[in-house]
């Protein structure tokens, strides 16, 4: 009668791209990862019949790390829903607890892409994700982007961080 674990479903924890996600299996990335953030959830690959009963997941993410402030894993994806780096994830540790975050992701000529955190209160180390969508939803063109990950507390300090990350497709 204990309560191990609980997980509210959303059907926007689905893939944005998928036309219609009847039938689609939500995954689990992490297990390490809050069951209701909607970064630890995508929808299990098309390549997998988009489920995986009895299997490991096909959108599991094994010894999600960081060795530093900030890393990007995969540094190069292609969000086809194939469950081959459909999705980079963006890893964070963090001294001190109680740090906000903003995340954001912008192309290569400055210009805003998505929004993937705002004002988020973090834990001192996690994750976020992007599958490759823009704030509309639609699919970000093909190229390079900079996801800047912007940290402060409420004593005024301030970090900014950023990486570099490469949307692909494949041929």
């Amino acid at each position: 009668d204990n309560v191990i674990d609980l997980m509210k479903y959303e059907s926007a924890y689905h893939f944005n791209l998928l036309d219609d996600v009847d039938g689609v299996s939500l995954e689990r990335i992490s297990f390490d990862g809050d069951s209701n953030d909607s970064n630890n959830w995508k929808s299990a690959a098309s390549t997998s019949g988009f489920a995986t009963p009895g299997l490991m997941n096909s959108q599991f993410k094994t010894n999600i790390q960081t060795s530093g402030i900030l890393t990007i894993d995969p540094k190069v994806f292609v969000p086809d829903n194939t469950g081959v780096n459909d999705f980079t994830t963006i890893n964070y540790q963090l001294q001190n607890a109680g740090n906000f975050a903003n995340v954001n992701v912008y192309d290569a000529a400055g210009r805003l892409v998505k929004t993937i955190a705002q004002g988020d209160l973090l834990s001192t180390s996690g994750f976020f994700t992007w599958d490759g969508t823009d704030n509309s939803g639609s699919r970000a063109r093909v190229g390079y982007y900079a996801i800047y990950f912007e940290t402060f507390d409420s004593n005024g300090n301030k970090e900014m961080m950023k990486e570099t990350v490469v949307l692909g497709i494949r041929f």
